[in-house]
């Protein structure tokens, strides 16, 4: 016999004869399955449950008529910007640092071209300037010298003394007050002298000719030497102690660095150098011509394109060179 189905509003009533009673279910709940031992079989599907979800605030309250929806605001996370010297100093303090280079501007323009004519001895930190006798070229009247750093006694006070670290204003403290000389400084360096003059650093790579503008210090105040020589127009420049390598042990002319360890120094040296090697490819040939390096324990291949003397015997060069220079007049020949 088959089951017979009625359909109803809302449930349906499934009449089974091998069930006694009948069973209220709700629609399309009831399956099918083939009789078992002539009797007919119903298997009831269980509805699933349903999910209770918490109501939404615009169910619970009506949106009043007339009110747009509105889209969420997209947060805008700020650009992270690289952080240079100029970010991170404050606007007050760069203005102030403007204001006080400012100052020195008369001064830097004045060093303009003021050593045509003449021969600058610089002297680096290197300790092979102890084997050069540097004592025997500060009575001629064509040659100046500029000392890095520390002073060197045998030609204190030289015509002028540079440094770009505020480390070695507070080891020389002692030369500062009396050194009637100039003083070529880096705008970090916070002292001030009556001789003074600062001058603006630029980050990076790069060989200025123009010292209003400031010069790239390339690690060593011996590279921003060559630009500040280059500004002044001198017709030779000699650099001695460019050593960049140990000598005997030492790495500087006038003992142990207290700020900085031997290893840590010779690593240093390859950063010295990729600057060395930008600048030297930077500068034309008759530029180039005018820097003589008096060393020859520098391992770098960029001082190979320059003038090499040996520091022992580099003086007489020195002084031959600067009797080129030397006029009639100035020689007493003409009446």
């Amino acid at each position: 016999m088959k089951t017979k189905f009625k359909a109803a509003p809302r449930y349906r009533t499934i009449h089974v004869p091998s069930i006694s009673s009948s069973i209220a279910v709700k629609p399309k709940t009831a399956v099918r399955v083939p009789s078992v031992h002539g009797k007919a079989t119903v298997v009831f599907k269980q509805p699933s449950p349903k999910v209770q979800r918490p109501a939404t605030a615009n169910q619970i309250r009506p949106k009043p008529s007339g009110v747009r929806e509105t889209k969420p605001v997209a947060v805008v996370r700020p650009t992270v910007r690289k952080r240079t010297l100029t970010s991170v100093r404050p606007s007050h303090l760069r203005k102030a640092q403007d204001k006080l280079l400012g100052k020195h501007t008369d001064k830097i323009r004045s060093l303009r071209g003021s050593g045509q004519g003449r021969i600058l001895i610089v002297l680096a930190c290197g300790p092979s300037v102890n084997d050069a006798k540097i004592q025997e070229l500060t009575s001629h009247q064509k040659i100046d010298i500029l000392c890095i750093n520390k002073p060197e006694p045998r030609v204190w006070p030289s015509k002028f003394w540079m440094f770009c670290d505020q480390s070695q204003y507070l080891r020389n403290q002692d030369s500062w007050g009396s050194y009637a000389g100039t003083i070529l400084n880096a705008s970090s360096v916070r002292a001030s002298h009556p001789n003074q003059i600062m001058m603006r650093t630029i980050s990076g790579k790069g060989f200025s000719r123009d010292m209003t503008k400031g010069f790239h210090i390339g690690r060593s105040t011996t590279y921003a030497a060559m630009q500040v020589a280059l500004y002044m127009g001198y017709n030779k420049v000699y650099i001695f102690g460019c050593d960049m390598a140990a000598v005997d042990g030492k790495m500087h002319r006038y003992g142990q660095n207290p700020d900085v360890s031997n290893e840590n120094r010779a690593r240093r040296f390859a950063k010295e150098a990729e600057h060395f090697t930008w600048g030297t490819k930077s500068l034309k040939d008759y530029e180039r011509h005018k820097f003589t390096f008096c060393t020859k324990h520098n391992p770098f291949e960029f001082i190979q394109q320059y003038e090499n003397l040996d520091e022992e015997t580099a003086h007489e060069t020195i002084l031959d060179k600067a009797d080129e220079l030397m006029t009639k007049k100035e020689l007493g020949l003409q009446k």
